[in-house]
């Protein structure tokens, strides 16, 4: 029988696991990067990124952008719309680090990891455009690429 990544972290306190879904681009690379995650101890700190139980029962993999009497503020690096209410109990796990091929990103001690989170995290409101930005010209190089290859 296979263990459920809850199970996994409460017996083992910690968790290795391929990423998947594209909420927490550009930090973390869908099927890409394999993910070490840790059992939290206590309350989890602004800019952590954390596994979570929704109530529908989905695994959900953010980052805490803030705390009200609700519980934890939420959202994904790729996103812009904050989740709000989410409880400790729901709280599986916490990103400690993740692998990059052969490079493993500590997220307490990489200088380049909380450079890319205190600059990210501190525009919520300005990732909106940012990422259709991004999409745009993304979705443009594309559809230049496929007409230049046909024109070949």
């Amino acid at each position: 029988m296979r263990k459920k990544m809850e199970q996994i972290l409460l017996e083992d306190g910690e968790l290795f696991t391929a990423a998947s879904g594209i909420s927490m681009l550009p930090c973390i690379r869908p099927q890409k990067d394999i993910l070490h995650l840790v059992r939290p101890e206590g309350i989890v700190e602004t800019s952590e990124v954390i596994l979570y139980r929704r109530k529908n029962g989905s695994y959900i993999l953010h980052r805490v952008i803030g705390r009200d009497t609700e519980g934890y503020i939420l959202c994904g690096d790729h996103q812009w719309i904050p989740e709000h209410g989410i409880q400790e109990e729901q709280v599986l796990g916490v990103l400690r680090g993740f692998y990059r091929g052969e490079d493993y990103v500590d997220c307490r001690k990489d200088r380049r990891y909380r450079i890319y989170v205190k600059i990210w995290c501190s525009s919520v409101r300005a990732r909106k455009w940012i990422i259709r930005l991004t999409d745009l010209v993304w979705r443009g190089w594309k559809g230049l690429r496929g007409k230049w290859n046909k024109n070949r």
